[in-house]
Parts: C-alpha cells; structure tokens; sequence
C-alpha cells in the first residue's frame, strides 16, 4: 500500500507518494549501537535500518512514513504534542509548495530550524499549517504532520506526484 499525506483544507498531497510502515507488530527491533538507537526489520538483512536516531541525520528513510504511535514514550521528538499521535517522515519527502512560516525562523539553531512551542513551522500554500520540521545539526531530522490540518490517504497506483 502506498500513501501521502493530504492538507485538509484544500486536499493537495503534502508528500510525495510513501510506504508505511509501523513497529506495532513484532517485525522490529530496537537496538543501542555507537551510542545511537536504532530499529530493523528481524526478518531481514540486519543492514536495513528502518530509524536511525543519529544527530543531523533523517530519522526516517526517504520514501517511507513511521507511524511512531507507539513509542512516543520513548522516542518523542514533540513532548508538546505527546498525546497526538504521530506519523514521522523524511523532512525531503516533503513538496515543493509546503512553505515555511513565521515560526522557522523562532526555533533555536545554526544551519535548519526546531520547533518552538509546539507550533508548526511548515504551512500550505492555502495558508494551512500543516506541520512541523526539525532539521537541525543536533537532533534528528525528522518532519511530522499536524493531525489537525492533514489526513492520510491511498494513492491511486496510477497516481504521478504533481511537480506544482
């Protein structure tokens, strides 16, 4: 199944067109290496690290969408947004008409942007805030939807990903 995440408002894809995949199942594991957690498939070449929570590196493969419903306990990069459950993909999954807002500029940093008061700093071009971006050199980069603004839904497999 392939999916993207829609604006509501005005119903464009967010994101290029994604493979979900989720760890509520026990196809993967968490495991502590050079300082670093990660998490894999069991079933599949130990190479294939599904998360990497590396500082200035993607938490989230490109192309695919976590849904990290579960283990926001563990790995919340929003404590802001605890109780909202969560979908985390590759902040370059994200279309070239999602702008950034006033809030880019508020989060603390040197070369990308975090969140500041659990406000999102990526908007649509309707005018939606549609999610939030951390993309900084000391934390993880990861890009996560706002529940209240986007939906997923299922790409057609014709579907072609609009360039505009």
């Amino acid at each position: 199944m392939k999916v993207h995440l829609l604006c509501k408002s005005c119903e464009r894809p967010i994101t290029k067109v994604l493979t979900p995949f989720s760890d509520a199942g026990s196809d993967v594991e968490y495991y502590y290496l050079k300082n670093r957690w990660r998490a894999r498939k069991k079933t599949v070449d130990p190479r294939d690290v599904l998360l990497t929570f590396e500082d200035g590196l993607p938490l989230v493969p490109e192309g695919t969408a976590y849904d990290a419903s579960d283990n926001l306990a563990i790995f919340n990069p929003l404590p802001g947004l605890f109780d909202v459950s969560q979908s985390w993909f590759n902040p370059t999954d994200i279309l070239p008409h999602i702008g950034r807002n006033e809030m880019w500029d508020q989060g603390v940093g040197c070369c990308g942007t975090t969140i500041v008061d659990a406000t999102p700093n990526r908007v649509c071009d309707c005018g939606m805030a549609v999610g939030f971006e951390i993309s900084e050199c000391y934390v993880w980069n990861v890009f996560i939807g706002d529940n209240r603004t986007t939906q997923w839904a299922r790409v057609n497999p014709d579907f072609v990903t609009p360039a505009r």
